[in-house]
């Protein structure tokens, strides 16, 4: 008589591959790998089914996947929803707005250095300087259309929040360390590439 355990066996197909997975359970839905994948994926996050739709959404613009999408969402929150929520201050994206500004000015620094073999530091500078604005950074979020994606305070969207200059820059840099700490340098500078440098 088969055991318990030979009832739910993995079937590969050949050659196995990570995506090639399946679970088979007798009676039960048949998991395929993706699907415990995406799950897996999310298990951490808490984010209703709605807010998932739109980050999955925000994700595709961005081309990117966040591994732990928990960090996408703490990007995404600025710090008038936390009280609406009950959650501390720390939680905020001001951390990651934090990193991501250094990540930024490393990334745009290492691009026109190579980009400007024969300027002087101070030319240098003053082209990082402008890149990095607080205008230009707002700007590109706005192109971006981050201010859709906001976790804001119902009193904060109702009065220009998502539309605020100084909160969509914050925003563009704390998504900048997300992907940082999500995926490392490459993506992140991949990311500040296409939308911030090559615009």
């Amino acid at each position: 008589m088969p055991s318990a355990l030979a009832a739910i066996t993995p079937v590969w197909r050949s050659p196995p591959t990570r995506s090639s997975l399946t679970i088979n359970v007798p009676g039960k839905f048949v998991w395929s790998s993706p699907l415990i994948r995406g799950w897996l994926r999310w298990r951490n996050a808490k984010a209703a089914p709605r807010l998932r739709r739109k980050l999955r959404e925000l994700e595709r613009s961005l081309n990117y996947k966040f591994r732990r999408p928990e960090l996408l969402i703490t990007a995404l929150k600025h710090r008038s929803y936390l009280d609406g929520v009950g959650e501390d201050r720390h939680l905020s994206n001001e951390r990651l707005e934090f990193l991501g500004d250094a990540v930024l000015d490393m990334v745009v620094s290492d691009y026109f250095y190579r980009l400007c073999p024969t300027d002087e530091e101070g030319a240098l500078t003053n082209i990082k300087s402008v890149i990095v604005s607080g205008s230009v950074l707002s700007e590109q979020a706005r192109k971006m259309q981050l201010g859709n994606f906001l976790l804001l305070s119902h009193n904060e969207a109702n009065n220009g929040g998502r539309d605020r200059g100084s909160i969509l820059e914050d925003t563009f840099e704390a998504l900048v360390g997300a992907i940082y700490l999500d995926g490392g340098v490459q993506p992140a500078g991949a990311f500040i590439r296409k939308f911030l440098l090559k615009d």
